[in-house]
């Protein structure tokens, strides 16, 4: 397949797809972060929870040549900007210009219990005066300009920095993540791009997300264009050792996760799932997470928010997100799988990518 047999999607570009690096060695990173080059795949992108996410992209920088390095996510709130600023420039350095950096909000609860943020606020607002700072901490301080910002959540003065290193670039790509509309215009005022969550289902995707988007990007005076939208779509494959009951028991896993939890309920509700992410909460509250959590989640939850099947299976549902992404990043559908199952899901990702 060359490039002219690429399908353009709404900002123009070829489809391209998008993958997550794992934990390990630097050994086992750079090996992943090599076959993902191998593969086509555009960005490699590193999530943080129980680890940061620039430690492993920083791991396979020097390794690779091609790919593009982001962070889906970096928490926003957890470090300053200029901490932020001064880690995307040198992940920058790091990759000879290949960096992008993806901030998210997260949740109230890690935020203030987890990372002792003091004012947690209003997370759209507080992510848009975050990027907002950030931008000109990379475009202007590191330029040796003065950076004066007086937000409700950031004021910062930043005169006489001289900086020792010349910027790769002078502007850096900056993506938001979030899951509602709030978080989808904020993308489209300040940032170059939107990373989808896992509970985006194409519902959801079409009537909240690309309104809020496309509002954003007005006001912001920018076009379809000028942004890029990174979905992310878990998916378990059916083949070898992994039958169909057990892929559709698997992907319900990953949907009860976060039906479990309060934060999400709205976005259920909307689905007409209220009832069903009640009782994976109530059954998680009751007993922890366990078969009684999965079990609330019929087949209708289930497709609405994950695909399963074949190869061929698979590759038709996804067919239904180029209408409206850039670029797609595929995951394995299910939450605290085994080892062995999540890897034999992840290779045949791989080969899901490798044939389209």
């Amino acid at each position: 397949m060359d490039d002219n047999d690429l399908i353009p999607t709404p900002s123009g570009h070829p489809r391209r797809w998008d993958a997550t690096i794992g934990t390990g060695s630097a050994a086992d990173l750079i090996r992943e972060a090599l076959e993902f080059e191998a593969r086509g795949i555009d960005t490699c992108w590193a999530s943080q929870l129980h680890h940061t996410p620039f430690a492993p992209l920083a791991a396979v920088a020097g390794a690779t040549e091609r790919i593009q390095l982001g962070s889906a996510i970096a928490l926003a709130f957890t470090r300053s900007p200029m901490e932020t600023a001064l880690t995307t420039l040198d992940m920058d350095r790091l990759s000879d210009g290949r960096f992008k950096l993806g901030l998210g909000a997260g949740v109230k609860r890690l935020n203030e219990q987890w990372h002792s943020v003091s004012d947690f606020g209003r997370p759209a607002p507080h992510l848009k005066e975050t990027v907002e700072l950030v931008r000109l901490l990379i475009e202007q301080g590191a330029q040796g300009e003065p950076v004066r910002y007086r937000g409700r959540y950031h004021q910062v003065e930043l005169a006489g920095w001289q900086p020792r290193y010349e910027p790769v670039r002078t502007s850096i790509p900056i993506y938001v993540a979030g899951v509602g509309e709030a978080m989808a215009r904020v993308a489209g005022d300040v940032a170059d791009g939107l990373l989808g969550h896992r509970v985006w289902s194409l519902p959801w995707l079409r009537d909240m997300i690309a309104p809020n988007v496309a509002l954003g990007l007005a006001r912001s005076g920018r076009e379809r264009s000028d942004f890029d939208l990174a979905l992310t779509v878990p998916v378990c494959v059916v083949g070898g050792a992994i039958s169909v009951d057990q892929a559709r028991r698997d992907a319900a896993s990953g949907v009860a996760f976060y039906a479990s939890m309060q934060g999400y309920r709205q976005i259920f509700e909307r689905h007409g799932f209220a009832a069903q992410a009640d009782a994976a909460r109530e059954a998680y509250q009751s007993g922890g997470w366990g078969e009684a959590v999965i079990d609330a989640v019929d087949g209708d939850m289930l497709d609405e928010f994950c695909v399963t099947g074949s190869l061929d299976d698979c590759a038709a549902q996804l067919e239904r997100y180029w209408a409206h992404a850039d670029s797609i990043r595929l995951e394995p559908g299910g939450h605290q799988l085994p080892v062995e199952r999540e890897q034999a899901y992840r290779e045949a990702l791989g080969t899901l990518i490798g044939e389209r």
